[in-house]
């Protein structure tokens, strides 16, 4: 019995290492990628669309940090939520500048004249 334990944790080990080195060849791939050519906008939402299916496929805790570690700094959780979080460079700027107060408020915004 022991020995059939040993076994399926073996596997199991086996079947985490598989992953995470699989990760590591995709990371490095969009790395190499990242350095030879400027992100576009339509890359970027890709991207970003396919992050939380992609969260959830992986089971490993290490795997999930290196898919979010380059947009978020910090989580803060409580039970299954995350409450509060901290974004990286240039992401953080997103959220800190408020663009909501740009203009008058209005759908466009109206020429002036000035005297």
């Amino acid at each position: 019995m022991f020995e059939s334990l040993q076994r399926e944790e073996i596997r199991r080990l086996e079947k985490s290492v598989l992953a995470s080195a699989t990760l590591v060849g995709e990371l490095k791939s969009k790395k190499d990628k990242v350095g030879k050519a400027p992100l576009t906008f339509s890359d970027f939402s890709e991207i970003m669309d396919a992050l939380p299916a992609k969260i959830k496929k992986v089971q490993s805790t290490t795997e999930k940090d290196a898919l979010v570690a380059p947009i978020f700094l910090n989580f803060f959780v409580s039970a299954k939520n995350v409450e509060k979080y901290t974004l990286n460079s240039p992401f953080d700027r997103l959220i800190s500048d408020d663009f909501s107060e740009c203009g008058d408020g209005e759908n466009r915004t109206p020429v002036r004249v000035w005297p």
